[in-house]
């Protein structure tokens, strides 16, 4: 590791102790988030994102929630991984048609996102295609008599499109989302209220010099971030010499936040929790995991440390209405504050951004002794996350 990359370990560490004791958050749940904060809409397409990301074990996490492994996919394997209660599984029933069959459906729902036909309507429609007569007749026989278990239903529950939301992106493309129970506008609803009842008005005091680095230890095992730049840019934007220089002299992170408000969010409709926790609790159980299933297994989907359902989004942190100024207090020539101002499209620390739109404005002042001071304002009831609050499985 180098000594940028140390120090910006340490100021993320110590940036998280900031945040988490202004906004008076648990830091056993608490995971601090860096990357595309500003929703980028005014619909819930934003919201839905960030509630379906799965975040990570660190303190601190690079979040770029239309990138980011997504809960509602990792669900969609693991009822893909188990066995229905009675009955033959569908890969048992399949046999070496198993593959084709997941090829096919794969594809079937590329091609129809918003299809309202069932996932054993799918698998007749396979079996009718893609089967011998013969085999056709004896698998449609099996799919029917296994679509009253409860895992059949789950697998209904997740593919009805009456728990999806449709979207446009920017060239007009509709694409879908599966709903979450959080809404755009009760979350500027939350932030407006709190500026009204004083509650949302904290002010921000950061010093590198003097902050605490430790983290407790059930929060998370670093702070590690996508970010290990203290400037970051795009085109142009080579920082290495002033990166060096920001990171051999202290930082201060000073301003006042005027709104702020924790917002829970939980899956609706798509999300079967006892199917859930029938996979959590059956670690070992041979007659729930399929061991020639291609899906995954339990590791790959509880492992604490690699597994891909091992913890969920519960809360989403918001912000709003700040003025916030960062200082690097080392030394910068004229042509350093040049540089920096024209080509630090990505951020300064702690404020990055996965893309050069941001919600929020920046100023740069190049000041009398030589320090650099970057301003940072967001309007009043203009949303953005600053973390989110995590559960583990099987919670």
């Amino acid at each position: 590791m180098t000594n940028v990359q140390k120090q910006v370990t340490d100021m993320n560490a110590g940036w998280y102790n900031v945040v988490s004791n202004a906004l008076n958050i648990d830091q056993s749940t608490f995971r601090l988030a860096q990357g595309t904060l500003g929703l980028q809409s005014s619909d819930n397409s934003g919201v839905y994102l960030m509630s379906d990301s799965e975040p990570s074990g660190s303190a601190v996490q690079y979040y770029d929630a239309g990138g980011m492994s997504r809960r509602s996919e990792n669900y969609n394997m693991l009822l893909h991984a188990i066995s229905p209660e009675t009955g033959a599984n569908i890969q048992s029933i399949l046999g070496n048609d198993y593959a084709n069959w997941m090829n096919y459906y794969n594809a079937y729902m590329k091609a129809n996102p918003l299809t309202p036909d069932t996932y054993e309507q799918i698998l007749i429609k396979f079996a009718g295609a893609r089967l011998a007569p013969n085999q056709a007749t004896k698998v449609i026989a099996l799919i029917k008599k296994a679509q009253t278990s409860p895992l059949s239903m789950a697998i209904d529950q997740y593919n009805d499109k009456s728990n999806k939301m449709q979207f446009f992106d920017s060239a007009g493309q509709p694409y879908s989302l599966r709903k979450y129970s959080i809404d755009i506008q009760n979350v500027t609803a939350a932030l407006n209220r709190s500026s009204i009842n004083g509650k949302g008005g904290v002010t921000i005091d950061f010093d590198s010099s003097t902050m605490d680095t430790s983290l407790s230890s059930s929060s998370a095992t670093g702070s590690a971030s996508g970010f290990f730049d203290i400037f970051s840019g795009g085109a142009g934007g080579n920082f290495t010499k002033t990166n060096q220089t920001a990171a051999s002299s202290k930082f201060t992170v000073k301003g006042t936040i005027g709104q702020n408000a924790t917002i829970s969010t939980q899956p609706v409709g798509w999300f079967d929790s006892s199917e859930f926790n029938r996979a959590y609790s059956g670690k070992t159980d041979a007659a729930i995991w399929d061991p020639q299933a291609n899906a995954g297994d339990w590791d790959s989907f509880f492992d604490k440390n690699t597994g891909s359902l091992a913890r969920h989004v519960s809360q989403l942190i918001f912000v709003s209405d700040y003025d916030i100024t960062v200082t690097s207090h080392a030394s910068y020539s004229t042509s350093d504050f040049t540089q920096i101002q024209a080509n630090a499209t990505f951020g300064v620390w702690p404020f990055f951004s996965a893309t050069a739109n941001t919600t929020h404005t920046t100023s740069f002042t190049h000041n009398q002794d030589g320090s650099l001071s970057t301003r940072h304002v967001l309007p009043k009831n203009v949303p953005q996350i600053w973390g989110v609050n995590v559960l583990e499985a099987p919670n």
